[in-house]
């Protein structure tokens, strides 16, 4: 429903990249993911993409709950994360 891409720092075509993943949170219909894009494995943060998804129910036309199985993985992976702190950017909103 909602992202916002940042490109911090322009790399070359043949540059090692690393990306990772952070899922901020889970609710009944709503993800809220992290993504950072990085040269090499310690090199700088070259980009970032956060999102919002809101899960659709085809058939009942709508917006809907999160299938169940899927809810408590994103869970059990947001637990795992343990105390990992917000990136830096995440929550930025859009304005003049």
């Amino acid at each position: 429903v909602e992202a916002h891409t940042r490109f911090l720092k322009e790399v070359k075509l043949d540059a090692p990249l690393s990306v990772h993943l952070q899922i901020l949170g889970v609710c009944e219909k709503k993800l809220h993911v992290w993504y950072g894009m990085s040269e090499g494995d310690d090199g700088p943060e070259v980009a970032t993409m956060e999102s919002l998804w809101l899960f659709y129910d085809g058939k009942a036309g709508k917006v809907g709950p999160i299938a169940s199985e899927v809810r408590r993985k994103a869970a059990e992976l947001v637990a795992a994360q343990g105390e990992r702190a917000t990136p830096d950017g995440a929550g930025r909103h859009i304005a003049l």
